[in-house]
């Protein structure tokens, strides 16, 4: 009894309190959901052009590396091309060289020689090492042009691809 007898004596007070708690409650919901939809309106938009630009951007990053990949495999095969044609080239040059060095060597050695003096002994092998001093000579010299060469075709062909490459990077879609 006494339980009742203090609720009808504060009742206004309580009732007043809990509407005073009902309303602050109520308008912090709708204060809290009008300012999400209007952050939701605000940044949707923004979000939205953001992953179309994401989008964009990794199209375009697509392309580009799809037309390098494309140009180092073309950059691939033609340095093959040349790296087989300069190989025939070297052989050919090689024998080339190496059959002049020979007949330089066999000139070499019909030609007349002054005699040599009395107690020296005399070289009969000198026409053979001869020849295949150039022999080794001819290899030797064939081998640095070929070198050199294959040297000079890859960096021909390097800097082709870069200012190629360069151009695929530099471009705008």
């Amino acid at each position: 009894m006494m339980l009742a007898g203090v609720l009808l004596r504060f009742w206004p007070y309580l009732a007043g309190a809990a509407l005073v708690i009902g309303a602050s409650w109520f308008l912090h919901h709708r204060g809290f959901e009008s300012g999400y939809a209007a952050s939701e309106a605000k940044w949707q938009p923004l979000f939205a052009a953001a992953e179309k630009a994401r989008d964009a951007a990794n199209e375009k990053a697509r392309h580009k590396e799809e037309d390098s990949i494309q140009l180092s495999r073309m950059a691939e095969a033609e340095h093959e091309k040349s790296v087989a044609s300069l190989t025939l080239r070297a052989a050919d040059a090689d024998k080339r060289i190496r059959a002049l060095g020979v007949r330089l060597a066999a000139a070499s050695a019909c030609r007349v020689e002054v005699s040599s003096a009395p107690g020296s002994s005399a070289e009969p092998d000198a026409a053979s090492a001869g020849i295949a001093r150039a022999d080794r000579a001819g290899a030797s010299i064939s081998d640095t042009g070929r070198r050199c060469e294959l040297d000079a075709s890859a960096l021909a062909a390097w800097q082709q691809f870069y200012i190629q490459l360069r151009s695929i990077n530099n471009r705008e879609d």
